[in-house]
């Protein structure tokens, strides 16, 4: 019974998931795609990774996304635990096409709303999951990080988990959540890694 209970423990695949640090935007959807880490996130990146360093002694592997703010939040995790960051398109940001604070207060009313040219939470959250299944079947009872975005993420954590509609509201930069998979990649508990971010958050929505 005991090896049953260890084989099936092994089989967990965690993935830690890192909502990039403090950036300052531009409120321009075309320059804020660009937009790198400001002074203070490259400050908590620092913190950030000083802390990995103590707290986590194995990753199997660095995910980001194509947007420059999540690449260099793990850009010392990537040195560190001598890993290539893999860089997926499916881990981008919600497109907005228009004003993100005025997007999070409409889709509160209405949840398919959204911009002309831009994407609705059912479209980001199409392919974010896609992506997200393709990882873990990549990366089946393994340790791994992956780097996100607000909106893309707090949408996952909504859906999955049955969390309040206005979470989004409540995740910080950066911010860091565990997450395990069963064995049939299903994901069966979170928890926020309080013990990972920076004491005092500046920047918080």
């Amino acid at each position: 019974m005991d090896v049953l209970l260890y084989i099936k423990f092994s089989m967990l695949t965690k993935i830690i998931f890192i909502r990039h640090c403090a950036v300052t935007y531009f409120e321009d959807p075309i320059k804020d795609l660009a937009v790198p880490l400001n002074q203070t996130g490259f400050l908590q990146a620092l913190f950030l990774t000083n802390k990995f360093i103590n707290n986590i002694q194995n990753l199997d592997a660095i995910y980001a996304s194509t947007l420059l703010r999540t690449q260099q939040t793990v850009a010392g995790l990537v040195d560190y635990y001598r890993q290539d960051l893999v860089i997926l398109t499916g881990l981008d940001e919600h497109y907005y096409n228009g004003n993100a604070m005025n997007f999070h207060k409409q889709i509160l009313e209405n949840a398919i709303f959204k911009y002309p040219g831009g994407e609705s939470v059912d479209d980001s959250k199409k392919r974010f999951l896609d992506t997200l299944t393709k990882i873990l079947q990549a990366n089946h009872g393994k340790n791994i990080i992956i780097a996100t975005h607000g909106t893309i993420f707090s949408n996952y954590l909504i859906e999955t988990f049955i969390l309040d509609s206005d979470y989004f509201f409540k995740l910080t930069y950066p911010d860091v959540y565990e997450i395990d998979y069963d064995e049939m990649l299903k994901p069966i508990k979170f928890r926020r890694r309080k013990d990972l971010l920076p004491k005092n958050f500046i920047d918080k929505l």
